[in-house]
């Protein structure tokens, strides 16, 4: 884990892969888990360069940060892909490819990861037990690039 800045009380779990060729691109914050089996992967090839008869091999390799924020929980086997940031307190399913920002406090699933409920409770001081729920405002979540708790407060109030 050389290179890797990892917040105070954050555990990672056996056979996790992180990105060897830019560790210091990753940041995990304070009390994550990052759970067995998760690659982490800074780099990808540049496909804008890719063209029938060319060796994918001869595109340019691409690097972007990853960023997992507070309370987040990777699942087990869980794919994270370059320049994605992983919200405050969201959680990754088990086996989830990681290829767009996650926002906080929600449950993304799948390959590749979809926002499938958000937990709004404590965000915008609703009842315990608040969420948003696909049929209210999951289509607005995946459009925008929501990164922290103020952009999360700003979608649901625009939508309430």
């Amino acid at each position: 884990m050389a290179g890797v800045k990892i917040g105070k009380g954050s555990k990672i779990g056996a056979t996790v892969d992180i990105d060897q060729s830019a560790p210091e691109l990753i940041t995990i914050g304070k009390n994550v888990w990052v759970t067995r089996g998760v690659m982490m992967l800074c780099h990808q090839r540049d496909l804008a360069q890719y063209e029938v008869g060319k060796p994918v091999m001869d595109c340019e390799l691409v690097y972007k940060p990853i960023k997992i924020k507070d309370g987040a929980h990777i699942g087990i086997g869980a794919i994270i892909m370059p320049g994605v940031t992983i919200g405050e307190g969201a959680i990754i399913g088990a086996g989830s490819v990681v290829t767009r920002n996650i926002p906080p406090y929600s449950v993304a699933v799948g390959a590749p990861a979809k926002v499938i409920r958000v937990f709004v409770a404590k965000v915008v001081g609703l009842p315990t037990g608040g969420v948003i729920r696909k049929y209210h405002n999951i289509s607005a979540l995946r459009k925008k690039s929501i990164t922290s708790i103020g952009d999360l407060n700003h979608v649901y109030r625009k939508a309430s």
